[in-house]
């Protein structure tokens, strides 16, 4: 179990270094995952439409409907050379504005919103009655301001 737990641990800190070294794989469009066995490779796999598992202390890599899978024993890492393919800007609507020292927000009907100042005092409430850009209230002061919006927490500037 503790092969597993190992495997894992050195996985999930491989990934932070995918931002650092995304630049230097810019001629890989799907990325590669090499299974070593020190310097010696074991095996590689396209990422591309890849599941890696572990369990009973194996790894299995499931590609395209065929699994391969390795004891954990016979290999010391797994190198992962992918381009980090969700750092791309999200289309969706906004969920506020300002305009002047108003702050407006876009919610399902019947979400309650809510605006704080830093301190925790509470500036306004406001329940959506239409699917469109609504005031949620105004700020006193210029400064700034948290916005909750169901379960999402915003900070807002207001200059």
């Amino acid at each position: 179990m503790k092969k597993v737990y190992a495997a894992l641990l050195l996985l999930l800190s491989t990934v932070p270094a995918l931002a650092q070294t995304a630049d230097s794989n810019k001629n890989t469009k799907e990325g590669v995952i090499k299974l070593l066995d020190g310097t010696k490779e074991i095996k590689s796999f396209s990422a591309k439409h890849l599941k890696i598992t572990f369990s009973d202390g194996k790894v299995h890599f499931t590609q395209n409907g065929q699994t391969e899978s390795f004891s954990l024993a016979t290999f010391g890492a797994l190198q992962l050379s992918v381009v980090p393919t969700g750092i791309s800007p999200i289309q969706q609507q906004a969920l506020w504005q300002l305009q002047g020292q108003e702050v407006l927000v876009n919610a399902p009907v019947g979400t309650v919103s809510a605006l704080y100042s830093l301190n925790g005092q509470l500036v306004s409430t406001h329940v959506q009655r239409s699917a469109q850009f609504e005031t949620v209230g105004t700020v006193p002061t210029n400064g700034l301001y948290v916005l909750r919006v169901k379960d999402k927490s915003t900070k807002i500037f207001v200059r």
